[in-house]
């Protein structure tokens, strides 16, 4: 494998995770769905990206934290 480009979009408080990544907006390059896991959290947002340029940030809504997100391509 290799690396063709490597780049930081800052700090992200610890209490985020990134729940899944994929092309949630069809433009053929990967973004990020992010989860807040803190005690009474459970907000979902998300990250579209043009590699390593962050293009639009969005709140999704929440969804309970023993709730599983799941993949677009899971089966």
């Amino acid at each position: 494998m290799n690396v063709l480009q490597s780049g930081t979009y800052g700090a992200v408080p610890t209490n985020w995770q990134i729940a899944e990544t994929g092309d949630f907006n069809g433009d053929a390059k990967s973004d990020i769905l992010w989860r807040d896991m803190s005690m009474g959290g459970g907000t979902v947002a998300i990250w579209l990206l043009n590699g390593l340029q962050v293009l639009q940030t969005g709140n999704v809504g929440t969804a309970a934290l023993n709730w599983q997100i799941q993949g677009m391509n899971a089966d």
